[in-house]
């Protein structure tokens, strides 16, 4: 598991019936080691993906077996203050496949007090500006279904003018489903008789 600031491991492929003794561990900025101190059997080796900070990274070892943790050196945070998403680790070393972490998944809390902040207002502004694209959105649907509602009307008013007898667009859509295109062309065609009396007069 990690948080904004550790990454904790459990070594599974250590054997849980050791003492600490026989433990050999050797945690460098970009690599880890472990180890069997006295028969040289090695249990984890790998070049980390990110880089870990060595003198406040621990380890211990219990019943359970032993944990890692790892203190992030967070360099991305440096280059990026705004974007806590990239110090998230996609990967323990650099030959694991990635892990598709969900958002929800993320624990900041542990961030210094200044980017905590800074992460939370980023976040507010993004979540603002969620609601206000949505609203946004709501509004275009809401147009969009009115003139559509407006076209049904129309292509039934001129079926009615045409035959004396009502029918829903539904209807006339599935008889003639270019009924719609035939009442849109007739608008078109008035209006441009329209503009040619203009220019005439």
């Amino acid at each position: 598991t990690q948080t904004g600031s550790e990454v904790r491991v459990l070594c599974l492929h250590v054997p849980t019936n050791l003492s600490v003794s026989d433990l050999d561990v050797l945690i460098e900025a970009r690599r880890i080691t472990i180890c069997h101190a006295g028969n040289g059997t090695v249990y984890l080796d790998g070049d980390l993906e990110r880089g870990v900070v060595p003198d406040e990274s621990t380890w211990t070892y219990d019943e359970d077996g032993l944990w890692l943790y790892l203190r992030k050196m967070n360099l991305e945070l440096l280059r990026k203050s705004n974007e806590h998403g990239e110090m998230w680790w996609p990967k323990l070393f650099v030959h694991h496949g990635g892990i598709a972490w969900d958002d929800f998944d993320k624990d900041y809390s542990d961030l210094p007090h200044e980017i905590l902040a800074r992460h939370r207002r980023i976040e507010a502004e993004r979540e603002h500006q969620s609601q206000l694209d949505q609203a946004e959105r709501n509004v275009r649907e809401a147009l969009t279904e009115r003139d559509e509602c407006r076209k049904r009307a129309r292509q039934e008013r001129l079926h009615e003018l045409r035959t004396g007898s009502r029918k829903s667009w539904v209807y006339l859509n599935r008889e003639n489903p270019n009924e719609s295109e035939i009442g849109r062309y007739r608008e078109e065609e008035a209006k441009r008789k329209s503009n040619q009396a203009l220019i005439a007069t």
